[in-house]
Formats: C-alpha cells, structure tokens, sequence
C-alpha cells in the first residue's frame, strides 16, 4: 500500500528526507528476507536434541520471528 494525499501531507517523516514509506510493498518483502535470515541463524545454533527444549533462546527466538512475519504478512497481504 502506499501513502495517499492524506497520509504524505501528515507525515513527519518526509520533511527529513524520506526514501520510502514502511508500507511500500518491496520493503516489506525485503524486511520479510531478513527476518527469514535471523530464522536460518538461529537455527544454525541448535544441535538435534535442542528442537524439543521449550526452554531454548534460539527456538523463542524462531518462534517469534516466525509470528512476527505472518503478523507482516497479514497486515500488509490482504
């Protein structure tokens, strides 16, 4: 989705030289890329028996990037 009339003229954010507004469709897909990277690095840390250790940082971190991203991709899919 990008900003209309409405949203640019209220946004603070263009008076400091914006590039972009966050809910242009290519950056979410490239904010979507990196959340997926940290997933693949979190999961680089995990030996076969962590997977079954709710306890584990590296498997709440997964857990939460994962539910960050359908989070992204609900809001912004639709």
């Amino acid at each position: 989705m990008k900003c209309g009339d409405k949203e640019w003229q209220h946004c603070r954010v263009e008076k400091m030289g914006c590039k972009g507004c966050h809910y242009d469709k290519k950056n979410i897909e490239e904010v979507i890329k990196g959340l997926e990277s940290l997933i693949d690095d979190r999961l680089s840390f995990l030996a076969p028996d962590d997977y079954n250790d709710e306890n584990n940082i590296f498997l709440k971190d997964v857990k939460v990037l994962r539910e960050a991203i359908q989070i992204i991709k609900g809001e912004n899919y639709k």
